[in-house]
């Protein structure tokens, strides 16, 4: 399947033929402030983004760039300075069960099983159908048989996988990634990459993404979010117009190699400037 424009950024989701916005994030910036004798620190600034519902959004750029902090943001565990963020009309102004958040560390908690892991947020919200809902889920990452495991009889991509399971078991409606396999190995990380697909594809849950790795971030996404650093901005969001469900031989094609260019140059340009930058301090 040949990109009808390969390397064009998209434009707004609101302006995108039958889109509507499900996450918008308006105007965002994020401000630490000075402590410790340390100066004021601007992490984001100035960051618009729309995310459709059932849409898989990447975001890719350099370590400081602000993406850990932009998805901290929309979970609600920090509050920016400026702007506005929203899930289905509604302002975000704190942590809720409409998110859920899957952090590179596992944190799982050790005494408990995948079962009971997985049952966490559930036993939180007092499902009585938690016992059910959790083997599901476990069956859909893959795990069945695993139930009575505890985390250190698991490998890492398993134990990523119950992480998974324990944040679609709450139902958000959007599951935010923060570098989700950063702690695999390349192997397990592009086994997992495969098996966060097949999931997607079966519940298409609203997904944004945070990752350092460039094929990464194209392999899975609908849309491709490129930061640049100091201050964290969108440098362009790129349409990814590759067939679904994707499979590892799309990897090779000249398609997927034009999107890999063009990310590329954009960071490798972003590095270059800081750079500059620092030369001339």
């Amino acid at each position: 399947m040949t990109p009808q424009t390969p390397l064009a950024a998209s434009p707004p989701a609101a302006t995108r033929a039958g889109a509507a916005s499900h996450l918008t994030v308006r105007d965002v910036a994020i401000t630490y402030p000075a402590h410790a004798g340390k100066p004021a620190y601007t992490a984001v600034d100035g960051v618009d983004l729309q995310v459709d519902a059932g849409e898989f959004v990447t975001v890719v750029g350099p370590s400081g760039c602000g993406k850990s902090t932009l998805l901290l943001a929309i979970d609600g565990l920090v509050k920016p300075s400026r702007g506005e963020i929203a899930l289905g009309g509604k302002a975000v102004t704190g942590p809720g069960p409409d998110r859920a958040m899957v952090f590179q560390e596992f944190g799982l908690l050790p005494w408990r099983s995948v079962q009971r892991n997985v049952e966490l947020g559930m036993e939180l919200n007092k499902r009585s159908d938690r016992e059910a809902k959790a083997r599901e889920l476990i069956r859909l990452v893959g795990l069945e048989g695993f139930e009575r495991h505890h985390p250190h009889e698991l490998s890492g991509g398993m134990r990523q996988r119950v992480g998974i399971a324990r944040a679609l078991a709450v139902d958000p409606d959007v599951l935010l990634m923060d570098e989700p396999f950063g702690a695999l190995d390349a192997q397990t990380r592009e086994i997992m990459a495969e098996e966060l697909l097949k999931i997607w594809d079966q519940r298409r849950t609203t997904v944004v993404f945070v990752t350092h790795g460039i094929d990464e971030s194209i392999y899975l996404a609908d849309r491709v979010v490129v930061m640049g650093a100091k201050p964290g901005r969108i440098l362009e969001t790129i349409e990814i117009d590759l067939p679904r469900p994707r499979t590892p031989d799309v990897r090779a094609t000249p398609e997927f190699q034009a999107y890999r260019a063009r990310i590329s140059a954009l960071l490798f340009g972003q590095t270059i400037d800081e750079r500059r930058v620092q030369d001339l301090s």
